[in-house]
């Protein structure tokens, strides 16, 4: 994909889509991808079982998809080659554990310790 240039004498509606398409398919995806890898060091730093007290996947499958999933999402041209679902998927496999997973886990920990 190469970047939307405005052409000489054109007007900025024109690239305007283009570029809109860029941020959400390109640079929406590395933030997120960012985020998950985040979460793999806080995976790999949180304890083994408070996955199983949370009734949640154990810690090294949830390390293993937010691993499979930065690398989807950091480089996310490579997930757009295949119709763009591991691009998706990783979005939302990332997403549930943001916002399901760490803070029931969070929760579960900051309750055991006082």
């Amino acid at each position: 994909m190469t970047l939307p240039l405005l052409p000489p004498g054109g007007d900025l509606l024109m690239v305007l889509p283009a570029w809109i398409e860029l941020f959400f398919r390109m640079l929406v995806p590395m933030v997120v991808g960012i985020m998950a890898l985040i979460g793999v060091v806080l995976v790999l730093r949180t304890r083994a079982d408070a996955f199983d007290a949370a009734d949640r996947k154990p810690r090294g499958t949830w390390a293993g998809l937010l691993a499979g999933c930065s690398i989807f999402l950091i480089f996310p041209w490579i997930g757009w080659l295949m119709l763009g679902i591991p691009v998706i998927a990783s979005l939302v496999i990332t997403g549930i554990y943001w916002l399901d997973v760490r803070p029931q886990i969070k929760d579960l920990l900051a309750n055991a310790q006082g």
